[in-house]
């Protein structure tokens, strides 16, 4: 739905399917009893260890190789932003920062006037690659194909898999295959120019711990996704609240210290104290910019991956009201996602543990969030989609 089907019914109803289909996967892994690990089948009849250790590597070969077409197809220049402002903008906040500069200054070397609007860890590891000498986009292509590797170690099976049981051979691997199709799907400008795989590594990583019950990553995930993109703002809270009510009082303050550490030392002291603003700025900006793209009615709004063509179709007044009363509708509806999941969890809470529901809220929440984001831009959905990869892990804890 977000590659080789996109907008296959049209602006209007392929968001209602996409919507729907994501739905519908959470539901299934909700009220399913989870994947058999056990390889069943004849002895002689298995697939020899090292097979997907190859498979990884293959596919790993094919992203790279796409992605450095890609990237050899556009080349990045800080002071050019004729394409895209994305890794320029990042460009800027890296180098004031190293010069001990104020990084959220606004930015005019474009022929207009760019307030920064990226959290700090959406832009802060390209520090490395400063330091580094090298391409800005391999900072994100290494985040995530090392959460990928993570995620395939985590759930590669120790001992040989039966030809019955061949699926297990493709569930480690999924995200590097989503990331994969994706990668070969856009046009190249889009992985030439963007860098969303860092906030999918994060939220896969994330993700990947609510399976693994490891309440210290749980935390580190937590606040990677939190000060890199806020999408997840408003699902915090209900996590927070299903810990607690499942007696892990303990892992909630871990998590909430953790959240605490990273805002101090990644955002307060170093540039919030010294402006207070730099949100609510960064914030207002992303309106200005969504406002640029709904006056065009660009080709964005109509991608049949959010619900933008609907409102921009039947919201009636100028254009400012429109995209207003949108941005309440994509307010009101996130809220109301979590509380419906809150009251859904309360009355199913001996039903289903509180590791599995807080996947399924996190699927369910982030599949609602993007589809009434304001700009249904097609590299954000990588995050949502690529979350289904944890839904195929076996649990680990049952009882957490």
């Amino acid at each position: 739905m977000i590659s080789y089907l996109r907008n296959v019914a049209g602006p209007l109803w392929s968001p209602v399917i996409f919507v729907g289909v994501s739905i519908a996967i959470a539901f299934i892994y909700l009220t399913s009893d989870g994947v058999s690990t056990v390889n069943e089948g004849n002895g002689k009849h298995k697939i020899p260890e090292l097979i997907p250790w190859l498979l990884f590597a293959a596919l790993s070969v094919i992203v790279f190789v796409l992605l450095k077409k890609h990237w050899e197809s556009y080349a990045i220049n800080m002071l050019q932003a004729d394409r895209s402002d994305i890794i320029p903008q990042i460009m800027f906040l890296v180098r004031r920062l190293l010069a001990g500069q104020h990084p959220y200054a606004p930015i005019t070397a474009w022929g207009y006037t760019l307030f920064p609007t990226y959290l700090p860890l959406q832009w802060l590891p390209y520090v490395f690659a400063e330091w580094l000498h090298i391409d800005y986009r391999i900072i994100p292509a290494a985040a995530l194909w090392l959460v990928c590797l993570y995620f395939f170690i985590k759930n590669k099976t120790k001992d040989p898999i039966a030809f019955t049981a061949i699926w297990q051979l493709l569930v480690p691997v999924y995200p590097l295959t989503v990331w994969l199709v994706l990668v070969k799907k856009y046009d190249p400008y889009v992985y030439a120019t963007t860098v969303e795989a860092l906030i999918a590594a994060y939220y896969l990583f994330a993700a990947t711990q609510l399976v693994e019950s490891k309440k210290t990553l749980l935390a580190l995930g937590i606040a990677l996704c939190l000060f890199s993109r806020y999408s997840i703002v408003f699902w915090v809270p209900l996590c927070m609240l299903i810990m607690w009510s499942n007696g892990q009082k303990k892992n909630v303050f871990i998590v909430l210290v953790t959240i605490a550490a990273f805002f101090m030392a990644c955002y307060w002291l170093p540039f919030l104290s010294k402006d207070p603003s730099i949100f609510i700025k960064g914030y207002q900006y992303h309106t200005v910019a969504a406002l640029k793209e709904w006056t065009a009615n660009s080709k964005y709004l109509n991608n049949g991956l959010g619900f933008t063509a609907w409102a921009y179709q039947y919201i009636g007044g100028s254009i400012e009201h429109r995209l207003s009363v949108y941005q309440n509708i994509h307010l009101i509806i996130s809220i109301i996602t979590i509380m419906v999941l809150a009251l859904y969890y309360a009355k199913t809470k001996k039903k289903y543990t509180a590791q599995k529901f807080l996947l399924f809220s996190l699927k369910i929440y982030t599949c609602v969030f993007y589809a009434f984001i304001q700009i249904p831009y097609g590299y954000l959905y990588i995050v949502p989609v690529i979350l289904s990869a944890t839904l195929l892990m076996a649990p680990k804890n049952q009882g957490s």
